[in-house]
């Protein structure tokens, strides 16, 4: 109970904070619209979407990094450190419920893209693919 009270703690300081939700908007745009760019070109090829996805791992790097800096600076300024010490074995579940908080944030983020990837990559991979079938 205490590591999904701490997550609870961790999404609330998220959640306060616009630059979690500026960062978190600006990287989806920017994945939508590269996806976007590469998914209007005429000699789209379905092997090449790997390839092509590269700048969205880049960003999710990038942004991946300020959210880390930014996780660190709302501890310091909450002074979590003090709150969790006075807990018994609160360290232990105050990790357990930022890895807990930031797995569930990875998965929503990447579930989020794929269905960027897929509304915008299906309907091309289906008409190539109907169009080998007709040949």
């Amino acid at each position: 109970m205490k590591v999904f009270n701490s997550m609870n703690v961790m999404w609330i300081l998220f959640r306060r904070n616009p630059l979690f939700w500026i960062l978190l908007v600006c990287f989806l745009t920017y994945v939508y619209y590269g996806f976007h760019f590469y998914s209007t070109g005429y000699n789209f090829s379905p092997g090449e979407a790997l390839v092509r996805m590269s700048f969205a791992v880049q960003g999710g790097m990038l942004a991946f990094l300020f959210f880390g800096v930014l996780l660190i600076r709302l501890e310091e300024n909450n002074h979590l450190h003090d709150i969790f010490s006075s807990i018994p074995k609160g360290n232990f579940s105050k990790f357990i419920g930022k890895l807990l908080f930031f797995f569930i944030l990875v998965l929503l983020i990447c579930l989020f893209v794929f269905s960027i990837y897929v509304f915008l990559f299906l309907p091309k991979v289906y008409l190539f693919f109907l169009s080998i079938m007709m040949r």
